[in-house]
C-alpha cells in the first residue's frame, strides 16, 4: 500500500471531537476493515480479580502420569503448605527503639485496672482475621447444540448444552488417581477427585432425562486426566509461578519461582451433559 492510499484510507475514517476513549474510531475501524496496529487490550495485573492466571499452585516432585519416572508438576492448592522458605524477618525492633519500649511500657504500667477490663472486653469481641484460602481456578468453556420448544407465552423454552471444565488436581488427588490406576481390586473408571464442580440452574423448570450427567469416557471414566498442549500460549495476564511461602508478600515485590510451563501439569478434565426447560428469568 502506498503512502497516498494510506493517506486516502485514514481520510475515510471519521473524527469525532467529543470522543475521548476513540471507542468511536476502533468502531470505524472494525465497519471499514481498516488495520489498527494499536495495542487496544493491556494485560491486568496479576493480582487483579479479571486476571487472566493459574492461581496459587505449588511444584512438586511426582510420578509421571505416563512414564512413572519422578519429574517437577504443577498442582493447585486446596490449603497452604507448611512452610519451606527462610524469608527474611520484618518489623524486627532497632537498637534506638530500647528508650522508645521502656516509655511504652511506664505507660501501660499507669493504666488503672478499669482500663484493663475494657481493653480485655474489646480484644473479644474483635474476630480473629482468617488467612485468605488459595485461589483455586477452574476454566469453563460453554457450548449449546439446541434450542427449542420456545413459548413467548409461558416465557420459556427447552435447551440442550455442555459445559467444559479444566482445573489442576491438588498433589493428594493426583497421587490417589496413580494409585487407583494401579490398584487391582479399584477401577479408574469410578475414580472422582475430592473436589468437583457442583451445579444448581435458578432458573430451571424441569430436567430431561437421562440428563444432567457427567459425560463417561470409556476406560477413563467422568474424570480424565490430561495435558492441554499450548495452554496459556497465546493468552495469559501473568506467567510467573509463585512460591506460596511468598503469599504476603505484594504481586510487584514477588520473585518467581518459576514460568508457566504447559507441559508440567495435568489438568483435570470434565464435561457435564445437560438438557432441560428453563424460564426467563
Amino acid at each position: 500500500m502506498t503512502t497516498e492510499q494510506k493517506g486516502e484510507e485514514a481520510a475515510m475514517i471519521p473524527k469525532y471531537e467529543d470522543d475521548k476513549g476513540g471507542i468511536m474510531r476502533r468502531i470505524s475501524r472494525a465497519v471499514s476493515g481498516a488495520p489498527d496496529k494499536s495495542p487496544e487490550y493491556q494485560n491486568w495485573p496479576a493480582d487483579h480479580p479479571y486476571a487472566y492466571t493459574i492461581g496459587d499452585v505449588e511444584i512438586r516432585e511426582a510420578p509421571d502420569l505416563k512414564t512413572g519416572k519422578m519429574v517437577p508438576l504443577i498442582f493447585g492448592l486446596s490449603e497452604w503448605p507448611k512452610p519451606k522458605l527462610r524469608l527474611p524477618e520484618v518489623n524486627l525492633p532497632r537498637a534506638g527503639d530500647k528508650n522508645k519500649d521502656k516509655d511504652g511500657d511506664k505507660k501501660e504500667e499507669k493504666k488503672d485496672d478499669g482500663g484493663k477490663d475494657k481493653d480485655k472486653k474489646k480484644d473479644k469481641k474483635k474476630k480473629k482475621k482468617k488467612e485468605p484460602k488459595p485461589v483455586r481456578k477452574i476454566f469453563v468453556s460453554f457450548k449449546v447444540k439446541r434450542v427449542s420448544d420456545i413459548d413467548n407465552v409461558e416465557e420459556q423454552f427447552r435447551i440442550k448444552f455442555h459445559l467444559y471444565f479444566n482445573w489442576l488436581p491438588t498433589y493428594k488427588e493426583y497421587m490417589s488417581f496413580l494409585k487407583t490406576r494401579d490398584s487391582e481390586t479399584q477401577e479408574i473408571y469410578n475414580w472422582e477427585p475430592r473436589w468437583y464442580p457442583h451445579l444448581e440452574f435458578m432458573n430451571q423448570i424441569e430436567t430431561i432425562d437421562p440428563f444432567p450427567r457427567w459425560e463417561e469416557y470409556p476406560d477413563e471414566g467422568k474424570f480424565r486426566l490430561q495435558k492441554l498442549k499450548g495452554f496459556f500460549d497465546n493468552l495469559c495476564d501473568d506467567t510467573h509461578l509463585y512460591h506460596p511461602d511468598d503469599r504476603n508478600t505484594p504481586y510487584a515485590d514477588r520473585i518467581s519461582a518459576d514460568e508457566w510451563d504447559w507441559n508440567m501439569a495435568y489438568f483435570i478434565r470434565a464435561k457435564y451433559d445437560v438438557e432441560m426447560e428453563l424460564s426467563e428469568e
